[in-house]
């Protein structure tokens, strides 16, 4: 689901002022505007949406997650369903296309939201479902596309190669060495700070740390 305006619905508790928007000024130089919502570049803008978002399911009985704040949790008649948000992004998931139709519906009572129908990528993932074999698969084959496209490495070939004595593998390079200092925006990668192929490596192989993983299965109820 897209939810439309997304930042403008945030409810401030802080007294803000702002400068009259250029074309719009009304009473003079010396009149300023009392925000009473979020605007979009607002440092408050962020918080306040989620605020709100977190009220308005929790009225549905769909909790934030204690271990990520993007993540939600909840009971739709009798079984789990849960709410991945992302800016103006939310992708719905339960048993049972009813359970997620009430999910939605409750959503678009309280915001303005456009239903983007059944998920097929989301975060630079693609979703691929197989309802006969009864299977779920992630994958992020076009930004790795993409990824290697920007570095013209679009046409390379993948090949084994061995190791010389005394190197270590780049599992062992990543247990042994610091993350690397990297910039995200728009989920796309850049590489501008990774000096070496281990460094690159860990961008797409580096997971959640044991205990955070781990108390993640459990919340979720994943055995």
């Amino acid at each position: 689901m897209d939810v439309k305006i997304a930042f403008l619905n945030g409810e401030l508790e802080e007294e803000i002022y702002m400068q009259q928007p250029q074309g719009y000024e009304q009473g003079g130089l010396n009149v300023v505007c009392h925000l009473k919502r979020t605007l979009y570049g607002l440092r408050q803008a962020p918080r306040a949406r989620h605020t709100r978002l977190k009220e308005e399911l929790g009225n549905f009985e769909i909790v934030a997650s204690l271990t990520d704040t993007a993540l939600f949790l909840g009971v739709v008649d009798g079984e789990r369903a849960y709410l991945i948000v992302w800016v103006d992004d939310i992708l719905v998931a339960a048993r049972g296309a009813e359970r997620i139709a009430k999910v939605k519906a409750h959503l678009a009572e309280k915001f303005n939201v456009r239903d983007l129908g059944e998920a097929t990528y989301f975060l630079g993932m693609e979703v691929a479902r197989d309802r006969e074999a009864r299977t779920l698969k992630l994958t992020q084959k076009k930004l790795a596309g993409e990824l290697f496209g920007w570095h013209g490495l679009a046409g390379a070939r993948a090949r084994s190669v061995l190791l010389g004595a005394g190197e270590k593998s780049i599992e062992a390079h990543r247990r042994d060495s610091s993350l690397c200092a990297g910039a995200g925006a728009r989920k796309e990668v850049q590489f501008a700070y990774c000096k070496t192929e281990d460094m690159k490596a860990d961008i797409f192989t580096k997971a959640l740390a044991p205990g955070k993983f781990l108390k993640c299965k459990k919340e979720i109820g994943v055995a």
